[in-house]
């Protein structure tokens, strides 16, 4: 990884590290080109985990980004190798991760409802094009310059959700009973249990398992057994429970979610129309080529060339930056009621 700055690579100046997560590093950069600032999430080939069954981790980002053109989801804007490293350069979203911007008082109903609406627009658009997230949680829900909500991480997505599959994925504190027993599971009804505790965390300030110890927290996992604070509405608290519910085909789909009253859109709501379509993420020959991602480096370095991701995109681009901090409170407070 890179060790001095500022240092450039392929036009863009990167300037600094900011994160960094699992086999990846994230950095702040400029293009040199277009004088705008992105972030670029940089990860050793060599060094790629184990695929999950048959699943490459940039194959599944990559593939699962050139084919998501969506208000809500964290664009790609161009990617390459160069060494020994795959690089992706993505929007810089300057206001961080949930994890970063929900206290530990929780969000207002106006806040909580803004962002739960947002983040159902993005999952419901990945779920009817057949992908599963499978790794929700406040770290992967950015903030962009604006305030507006940003799905991002796509490295264990899994196309054709609708199979049920046996891999398991994503963080403990956020994974359905299904996923914790090791059984086989439909990776998109995952995503809504996953949601349902994200929805929980935005409205507690911290997760509803409340315990300290792996095994008490895989117990009340496996028993929907959570608290939410004593004063949710129960507008809000009927949806979290119809998510977090042992049996994944008692659980609404993101689109019914979408539907429900609370969410429906009014005119204060800035956010573009979902029917809007986002023209400047990727090329035609690139969306031409969306099913055909090569698996080693050699390959990645010549996709990366073939595929003609608009470099306009760099002109009229967002400024964005993932930050993740982790956070997790386990002091049981008198302000919680059992669910």
């Amino acid at each position: 990884m890179l060790k001095q700055f500022p240092e450039t690579i392929h036009s863009y100046i990167f300037k600094k590290a900011i994160g960094k997560g699992g086999f990846s590093t994230v950095y702040l950069i400029e293009s040199e080109e277009y004088h705008q600032q992105y972030v670029a999430k940089v990860t050793p080939i060599d060094d790629q985990p184990v695929k999950e069954g048959n699943v490459d981790p940039l194959d599944a980002e990559i593939t699962a980004l050139m084919s998501l053109s969506h208000q809500n989801i964290i664009r790609l804007y161009d990617h390459f190798t160069e060494g020994h490293n795959f690089f992706m350069i993505l929007e810089y979203c300057q206001q961080g991760s949930l994890q970063d911007a929900v206290g530990e008082a929780g969000l207002s109903l106006p806040q909580f409802i803004t962002y739960a609406r947002q983040i159902l627009s993005a999952l419901a658009f990945v779920h009817s094009k057949n992908i599963a997230h499978r790794d929700i949680k406040p770290g992967n829900i950015l903030l962009d310059n604006s305030g507006h909500i940003k799905l991002s991480d796509f490295g264990i997505s899994l196309r054709n959700a609708n199979n049920v599959v046996s891999t398991f994925s994503g963080s403990l504190l956020y994974e359905p009973p299904e996923i914790v027993l090791k059984k086989p599971h439909n990776p998109m009804q995952a995503d809504i249990w996953s949601l349902g505790v994200l929805f929980a965390f935005l409205i507690n300030g911290c997760t509803p398992w409340h315990c300290d110890s792996i095994n008490t927290l895989k117990t009340r996992i496996c028993t929907a057994t959570y608290k939410l604070k004593t004063n949710t509405p129960p507008e809000i608290v009927d949806i979290i429970t119809r998510m977090i519910v042992v049996d994944p085909n008692e659980r609404p789909t993101a689109q019914e979610l979408l539907n429900e009253k609370i969410f429906r859109k009014d005119s204060s709501d800035s956010i573009p129309s979902e029917s809007e379509e986002i023209q400047d993420v990727l090329s035609p020959k690139a969306r031409a080529m969306k099913q055909s991602i090569p698996r080693n480096k050699t390959s990645y370095n010549a996709m990366s060339k073939a595929i003609g991701i608009f470099k306009m995109n760099l002109a009229v681009g967002n400024n964005r930056l993932p930050r993740i901090k982790s956070r997790y409170h386990s002091e049981l407070s008198d302000t919680f009621v059992n669910a």
